[in-house]
């Protein structure tokens, strides 16, 4: 009898994802404008002590291109980006909106009352950025297996095959 027989055909059977997070501290800062591509700003940094850790962000900084903040990942696939402010940023009317790509997460600030935040401009940076201003970050990143590679599936066939053969 096979115990696993009716888990094999479920959908999506050999689906696995990891959870990666972090903390963002959007705090006062001037803009470093020499990279082509991208704003650093020494407030705008992964926030980590004791009481908040990030795991899977690498770097956070302004995409001069488009005035989103931008999180790299690397070698994360980023799917379903969740992204929220803290009651320092609930307090002043912002939120925050994440789109997962290859490596990355690209995120917006809308501000109640101002919309969409510009955050390549020095003064709507200004505007946003606060002492304990925290944006917390959250996606869900699929493991996928490279072509050939057995499945999880195959891989519980082929322990029981083995299993068999030791009990024989």
């Amino acid at each position: 009898m096979d115990e696993y027989a009716e888990y094999r055909d479920a959908w999506q059977p050999d689906n696995q994802t990891a959870i990666r997070y972090g903390c963002i501290r959007i705090t006062d800062g001037t803009h470093d404008t020499t990279d082509p591509d991208f704003i650093t700003n020494p407030g705008l940094y992964i926030h980590n002590n004791s009481g908040h850790t990030s795991v899977g962000v690498e770097q956070v900084r302004i995409d001069k291109a488009t005035g989103y903040i931008r999180v790299d990942t690397p070698g994360s696939l980023n799917g379903v980006p969740l992204v929220t402010g803290d009651e320092t940023a609930a307090a002043q009317g912002l939120l925050f909106g994440g789109s997962g790509g290859n490596g990355y997460v690209n995120i917006l600030c809308y501000k109640i009352g101002n919309g969409t935040m510009d955050l390549r401009v020095q003064a709507t940076y200004d505007l946003v950025a606060s002492s304990g201003l925290n944006l917390w970050l959250a996606w869900l990143s699929p493991l996928v297996r490279g072509v050939g590679d057995p499945s999880a599936s195959e891989r519980i066939a082929d322990l029981e095959a083995r299993v068999a053969a030791l009990e024989a």
